[in-house]
């Protein structure tokens, strides 16, 4: 499956941006503007900078903290880390039309170029990745970074009680839009996870918690990872959220064999567990703001991943 962010249409009306645009940067006109994916931000090209809009339900208080919150984080990991980040040069906080810009990053999406890269490139690729995350994940990155902006103070006992009300809110909101044979692998999904202790005894780490191929940037003839973005979720938590790289798992294995920590306790059963629970967020979110095409997207994506890891209790 294609991310559905890459399929998702803008929802920034083009006119009332420029207008705020041009309160910043001279001369701005519509075909300076190149849409390129709508997430929890509408994404943009901007000659030489990235253009980042939140989404239609963030345009409000919600996203400007947002933005200032992923600022200050970005500004405090520049310190710390050896691959490039974004580094904001503007920021709006019009509760209409808020904003993030900042210099163009080299190199080009990982997912736009993985079914087409070399053998050896996507193996360096892989090396990298293993590499920046023990250096994402060491536990001297979590004592050395702002403890407010990245919340180290969580706690694994904090993790089951989140993880619990997650599931009462699918219960709630998912379980009424699926199938018998849905619902029993979603309860067989929760009831495992939950109910084995090892999967709360990790040591929490300075974790991306949006680390996919979209947001990976690469040099493909060079086989390197030239920087990482979208750091709006990066805090402290559980560091299995960042390998979760199953739709190709000889990459994934090649990650994991340059990764420091990857002999941790349970950490193959929570990174399952992760994404095995990525059918969530669009079913509850898209259920929430009337996204009808966000919640068809996570059942689809709910049914594609009960068959790749089918429970047969």
């Amino acid at each position: 499956m294609v991310f559905f962010e890459e399929s998702n249409p803008c929802d920034v009306d083009i006119e009332e941006l420029l207008s705020v645009l041009g309160q910043h940067f001279k001369n701005v006109k519509a075909k300076d503007l190149t849409f390129t994916y709508h997430g929890t931000y509408n994404v943009f090209g901007f000659k030489k900078y990235i253009l980042r809009v939140p989404d239609k339900a963030l345009r409000n208080y919600d996203g400007i903290q947002l933005i200032q919150d992923e600022v200050a984080k970005l500004k405090n990991l520049a310190n710390f880390l050896s691959i490039p980040i974004p580094q904001p040069v503007k920021i709006s906080i019009d509760e209409n039309m808020p904003f993030m810009v900042y210099e163009k990053l080299p190199g080009v999406p990982l997912s736009s170029v993985f079914r087409s890269l070399k053998p050896q490139n996507k193996k360096n690729i892989a090396i990298n990745i293993g590499n920046i995350l023990s250096q994402l994940h060491s536990p001297h990155m979590l004592h050395q970074v702002n403890s407010k902006v990245f919340q180290t103070n969580f706690l694994t006992s904090e993790y089951k009680s989140f993880w619990e009300k997650r599931f009462e809110e699918i219960q709630d909101k998912v379980l009424p839009l699926v199938n018998s044979t849905q619902k029993v692998w979603i309860y067989h999904l929760f009831d495992e996870f939950l109910e084995n202790p090892a999967n709360f005894r990790f040591k929490p780490t300075l974790t991306h918690c949006d680390f996919d191929t979209s947001n990976i940037l690469v040099d493909q003839d060079k086989g390197t990872v030239t920087g990482i973005v979208d750091f709006e979720e990066t805090k402290a938590w559980d560091p299995a959220a960042d390998l979760l790289f199953y739709e190709d798992t000889v990459f994934q294995q090649k990650i994991l064999e340059s990764y420091e920590f990857s002999e941790s306790v349970s950490l193959r059963d929570r990174m399952k567990f992760l994404y095995c629970r990525t059918f969530a967020p669009y079913i509850t979110w898209g259920k929430d703001h009337e996204k009808h095409t966000m919640v068809k997207y996570g059942l689809l994506k709910l049914e594609n991943l009960r068959q790749a890891f089918p429970y047969n209790g």
